[in-house]
């Protein structure tokens, strides 16, 4: 889900006038001379001191930050304690009492680096600051990785530079105060034109040997993740970032959203925690190439030069996934014919890869283990770090678990998009318990597969998605799922002359009516009496195939079946074409499905829509995903019926005159996690994603208010 303008991010939202002292993390105050007060996170582990910061103190009696820290070399602003003595140009001042709260529960929102194009209908970008003090943790997600192909060599990458540190204009977004945020460029250096710019590869703020600039070139990196641009066009990597403001004067340089995150938010709660998200699904590829045993130690050379110069606090690993592959998405130099889209993955025990990925589960405890040992943030803490973890069963069992929750701060599992467009029948996508058929994954599947792999309980969040997965062209219920063609009996009708005027024996019908359209009754020709007008399924349907295998050489059914857990018949039921005798190379084996009819019709129950076959499986994106906002505010008012599946836990809207189906999370359904979070004892919640609540922060709302009711408004 990735949407920028640019590829090369200007990072910088740093609070880079800080960062050469020892950047102030507790916060920064406001313009004025007197101290701020800086709100207690619901979420705080640490004891913030409400009302002074290192800036406020050293504002206060007329001082720069910078005087500040001479004044006190090796001060640490994000420790602060209280009653500690700090010098003032000769004086002394102790800080105020703090009546922080520590707490339990922690809320993280993921912020992606495209929100700035998915604006509300007002024309502005969320504002964040409204409901900051109900956040503990922002992950601004993604930094990319590419490569550079001068220096051979994979670095962390920004993919929207005027997004992410420029697009601040007072006109477009009126309450950032961008003037306010102007920040310098860290190592900056002139090119041979004379234009300052900051380099990016092969490491942010790069500088030759000489000290000399690093001449800009796009064409010397490579990233073909496949993020798609706001102009359809693909996100392409950098280099270096160009100084905006020569390119047009009207913008502030050292601005746009992701400073807005790192500073500006900050102002307004010192105690909520920044991270940044690396990787995503667009650039999950190259993460084995990048930390694999030749390329760690440059890699990490990026990772730790990003850190020290952006004032994130934290950082949050999206690998999607370990062992598996994204198709089409090629590494540096291979010119082998390309194969899927970067939408499909595979599973790389089973495909045919074209990356090497059997050591990622390795690689990944090995990527975190170093960042543990050898990263520190610009405030000088080595960060928290935590993984955005898959749900599914197959992804899960991919991990060493235990092994990674030992070396973890945190689990975000992202328990969403599980069902969507892309199934065959509509579903639940972010159920707390198993759906009846299709895929059972759930939150409840995904929690306790981590906790028996021996993660404890208080790392675990589970995911809130902030919208709805939409299905569009459903089966009202009237034909059963699995059923190609019905056919109405007529008078002094049976079993047996249905069955013949269809080519299909008396056993075939009733293996098809289980059950029977428009009613709950398995067809029993031996005893039902046909009834003209009654409805009957006559022709099966094709299996939908969620899930295939590439032969190889050696491959039989029978050792393919093996493979995947099936009997010989299930395989062959899945592929009811194929000659097992004379299997091909490259021929795709169909392991995972549907084998209609299994599945009943839900028109006769009080989950109409549910469970039903539906005709538009590739929709575009704007038509796929809903933002809640959009939903409560110009979709379930057109006849929508909100309705509550008790045994999943989880909300969907049905709309029957017009066939659409909505899997979304509404309150009752936000209320019923926040207490499986209470019940299993977990670490909290994530939100995908932030900027696609209401205009009344409705969701948020609802788990703030169910975690921390003591707080609530």
């Amino acid at each position: 889900m990735v949407s920028l303008l640019w590829s090369v991010l200007l990072l910088l939202c740093l609070d880079v006038s800080y960062a050469q002292q020892g950047t102030c993390k507790d916060g920064h105050c406001s313009n004025q001379p007197q101290a701020s007060t800086v709100k207690a996170s619901p979420r705080a582990t640490f004891y913030q001191v409400q009302g002074d910061t290192c800036e406020s103190i050293a504002r206060s009696h007329g001082l720069s930050l910078q005087a500040f820290h001479r004044l006190n070399p090796g001060i640490k602003c994000s420790k602060l304690s209280i009653g500690q003595t700090v010098k003032v140009s000769g004086a002394s001042a102790t800080l105020k009492a703090n009546t922080a709260v520590a707490s339990t529960y922690e809320i993280i929102a993921y912020y992606p680096n495209w929100v700035l194009y998915q604006q509300t209908p007002d024309g502005q970008v969320p504002h964040i600051i409204n409901d900051v003090d109900k956040i503990t943790e922002i992950n601004y997600a993604f930094s990319f990785i590419s490569y550079d192909q001068t220096n051979q060599r994979w670095y962390l990458d920004f993919p929207d530079p005027w997004g992410e540190f420029a697009l601040c204009n007072p006109d477009q977004i009126p309450y950032v105060e961008c003037s306010d945020n102007d920040l310098p460029l860290p190592n900056s250096c002139a090119d041979s034109t004379g234009t300052q710019r900051i380099v990016v590869a092969p490491f942010l703020g790069y500088l030759e040997p000489s000290g000399t600039c690093r001449e800009a070139s796009d064409s010397t990196c490579f990233n073909k993740g496949g993020a798609e641009g706001s102009d359809g066009t693909k996100v392409r990597c950098s280099t270096y970032i160009p100084n905006i403001q020569a390119v047009d004067s009207s913008y502030n340089y050292g601005v746009g959203q992701m400073n807005y995150i790192l500073k500006k938010v900050k102002e307004d709660n010192g105690a909520v925690k920044n991270s940044i998200s690396l990787g995503g699904w667009y650039d999950s590829n190259y993460f084995t190439s990048a930390t694999n045993s030749t390329n760690m130690d440059k890699f990490m050379e990026s990772v730790k030069a990003y850190m020290s110069i952006l004032s994130f606090d934290n950082i949050d690993i999206d690998w999607e996934y370990p062992g598996f592959e994204h198709g089409n998405q090629p590494n540096p130099g291979d010119n082998t014919p390309p194969f899927g889209t970067p939408d499909d993955v595979y599973d790389c025990d089973k495909d045919v890869c074209k990356v090497d990925r059997s050591n990622d589960a390795d690689q990944l405890k090995t990527l975190i283990s170093r960042i543990r040992s050898e990263v520190t943030n610009s405030a000088g803490e080595t960060p928290k770090i935590t993984i955005a973890a898959p749900a599914s069963a197959k992804m899960i069992t991919k991990l060493d678990i235990s092994g990674l929750c030992d070396l973890l701060d945190g689990v975000n599992i992202m328990t969403y998009d599980i069902n969507g467009a892309f199934s065959a029948v509509t579903n639940h996508q972010s159920a707390i318990y198993p759906p009846e058929y299709e895929d059972k994954t759930c939150v409840d599947s995904a929690v306790t597969a981590f906790l028996d792999g021996g993660c404890p309980a208080e790392k675990i969040a589970i995911g809130v998605p902030f919208y709805g997965r939409v299905f569009a062209g459903v089966n009202d219920g009237s034909i059963p799922i699995g059923c190609g063609r019905t056919q109405a009996a007529v008078s002094e009708e049976g079993c047996w002359q249905i069955g013949a005027s269809n080519g299909i024996s008396v056993i075939k019908l009733e293996e098809l009516n289980q059950p029977m359209p428009d009613t709950s009754t398995n067809l029993d020709c031996d005893t039902h009496v046909v009834q003209p007008g009654e409805i009957f399924c006559v022709c099966s349907k094709n299996v939908q195939c969620t899930d295939k295998h590439i032969v190889v050489s050696g491959d039989t059914c029978v050792n393919v079946a093996t493979q995947y857990g099936l009997t010989l018949a299930q395989l062959q039921a899945f592929n009811p074409d194929t000659d097992c005798s004379a299997l091909q190379i490259d021929y795709q084996l169909c392991v995972a499905g549907n084998i209609p009819p299994k599945f009943k019709s839900t028109r006769a129950t009080d989950l109409p829509g549910l469970y039903q076959e539906f005709t538009q499986h590739n929709p575009t994106p704007e038509d796929a995903v809903k933002s809640y906002y959009h939903l409560v505010n110009d979709i379930l008012p057109n006849g929508y019926t909100t309705h509550w599946d008790d045994t999943c836990k989880a909300s969907y809207a049905y709309n029957e005159d017009q066939a659409v189906f909505i899997s979304y999370d509404d309150t009752h359904a936000v209320q019923a996690k926040i207490e499986y979070v209470k019940r299993r004892g977990l670490r909290g919640v994530i939100i995908w994603m932030y900027s696609q609540d209401d205009q009344s922060g409705t969701l948020l709302n609802t788990i703030f208010d169910g975690l921390y009711p003591a707080n609530s408004s």
